[in-house]
């Protein structure tokens, strides 16, 4: 057996000590100590994780898009619209008065190109295989949208495409009749459907084809035929060649000023501030209705940068700019605030559904 020194002795009296006093530390931090306040270090370690948090949070609150959108370094150059459609519509106008407004916003020149053919899938498809997506856009109406993929014109929907926004509004479609028509509301006008032949004209394939297959099957005497796009049929309703239309009112209004036309309904879910005593065609036939609007798309991929830069100048146009409010308000007699890019990917998918309705009259 060792010989126990002094010395040896008490270093293992140290020793033992130590390991208490560790031991001790130990205990209180599994315990949660038994002083009745924190020590320094403690609190200001649990200030620090509060501030941190809080930065963390408040980091999460600002959406990471508009972060993007400030840095990305665009448009360094002209920008292309494409319209889907030709010149003179409500289409055209309200498109022409925004290319000009954000022309101003971002300092270049948003250039505006018509290009009309199958409901807008013509121009769809060049934006589909552009090879500059950052630099080409494409305006079509939601409702050509929906529709197309409905009756086989296209065999997408707005899923193909990145949505920049919804930006402006038809005024709304409404039945036209010519002045000598024998019926002057709308309950008479299918009142006689309903006993009589009447000739309807639309564009074929499209969403007012859509609605007047639906109205047929309501049990309406509806002859359908080809009239073309609303500048080709508007006159051959005017002249008797077809008994009855739908195009946009604000694009018409010179017709029902001259007495050359009789205005019996519109197509919009709910009746026009400005035509109050204007019936709904939905009131009478339930599911019958279209809400057209317009909407900026861009290929699908494109910089979710350049979309939100894009966005954002529509919004800052929309609060800057009164000229262009006045412009476009005045004209579709509907809001010309856009849509966020989360907004209008909601609304194209309500309008999609909605449009999935018709395709049983089809």
């Amino acid at each position: 057996m060792k010989k126990m020194t002094r010395r040896n002795f008490l270093k293992g009296v140290g020793a033992g000590a130590a390991g208490i006093a560790a031991m001790s530390v130990l205990g209180a931090c599994g315990n949660g100590g038994s002083s009745s306040s924190a020590p320094a270090e403690t609190k200001a370690a649990e200030t620090k994780a509060a501030e941190t948090k809080a930065a963390e949070t408040e980091a999460a609150d600002k959406p990471a898009e508009t972060e993007m959108a400030d840095e990305v370094k665009w448009p360094e150059g002209d920008v292309g619209i494409l319209l889907g459609y030709g010149s003179g519509g409500d289409s055209d106008v309200c498109t022409r008065y925004m290319a000009e407004a954000v022309s101003k916003e971002l300092g270049v020149n948003f250039v505006v190109t018509n290009m009309g053919g199958s409901n807008g899938a013509l121009a769809a498809d060049e934006i589909m295989n552009t090879n500059d997506p950052e630099y080409n856009f494409l305006v079509i109406n939601t409702s050509s949208l929906s529709i197309n993929c409905v009756t086989g014109i296209a065999d997408y929907n707005y899923e193909a495409f990145d949505p920049v926004s919804i930006f402006a509004a038809y005024s709304g479609e409404t039945l036209y009749v010519p002045k000598d028509a024998p019926y002057d509301t709308l309950e008479e006008f299918l009142d006689y459907a309903k006993e009589n032949e009447v000739i309807m004209g639309v564009a074929m394939g499209g969403t007012l084809y859509a609605v007047a297959c639906a109205m047929q099957a309501a049990g309406y005497k509806f002859n359908i035929v080809d009239a073309g796009d609303g500048v080709d049929r508007v006159p051959a309703t005017v002249n008797g060649t077809v008994d009855c239309t739908f195009a946009a009112y604000s694009s018409n209004r010179d017709y029902i000023e001259n007495g050359d036309l009789k205005q019996l309904a519109t197509l919009c879910s709910t009746r026009m501030e400005v035509e109050p005593d204007m019936p709904c065609i939905c009131e009478y036939i339930p599911g019958v209705t279209v809400d057209t609007r317009f909407v900026i798309l861009a290929k699908k991929g494109t910089d979710p940068a350049v979309l939100q830069k894009f966005n954002d100048a529509l919004q800052a146009v929309y609060e800057k700019d009164a000229e262009y409010v006045e412009n476009v308000e005045s004209f579709s007699y509907q809001t010309a605030k856009p849509m966020t890019i989360e907004e209008t990917i909601e609304a194209l998918k309500a309008q999609y559904e909605t449009f999935q309705g018709y395709a049983q009259y089809l």
